[in-house]
């Protein structure tokens, strides 16, 4: 699913979702 919005969004939307998954993960680190 990912990957499919990837292809649609092109690389802004790859850059999104990694900042997005990068600061859930840190985020969930955290505890916060």
């Amino acid at each position: 699913m990912l990957y499919m919005q990837t292809v649609e969004t092109g690389t802004y939307g790859l850059l999104k979702s990694l900042m997005a998954d990068m600061a859930f993960n840190y985020f969930a680190l955290s505890g916060g």
